[in-house]
């Protein structure tokens, strides 16, 4: 469950050093309460949400990464509602590969 707080944060910071750019809007008088509203906005935005803007601009071409981080997610909240017997995940997810994914999510955004 922490792997997956470290990496829903490290997004959320992301995006807010990303939407940075809003800052330049014209006009000046616009564009830091633009920011802020954003910023302040994407800390309440759902994961799925993220994952999906991801998806849509970063990762076109690794979608399936996006569908392996959903697993992980819905894992995630499965553990973290008390195993829930009548919702359990599609899958079991093995902490390598929970890893080795959101790891390689990291690795792509820092390249951009």
């Amino acid at each position: 469950m922490s792997l997956w707080s470290k990496f829903e944060r490290f997004v959320r910071d992301y995006l807010q050093q990303k939407g940075a750019t809003l800052q330049t809007t014209q006009p000046t008088a616009l564009a830091l309460p633009m920011y802020e509203y954003f910023c302040d906005e994407v800390e309440f935005w759902k994961p799925n949400q993220m994952l999906d803007l991801l998806k849509k601009s970063l990762f076109t071409n690794h979608s399936h990464i996006i569908g392996q981080a959903k697993q992980i997610l819905a894992y995630r909240d499965w553990v973290a509602q008390g195993k829930n017997p009548n919702r359990h995940p599609s899958s079991t997810i093995k902490e390598k590969f929970a890893y080795d994914t959101l790891d390689y999510m990291v690795e792509i955004l820092l390249l951009n």
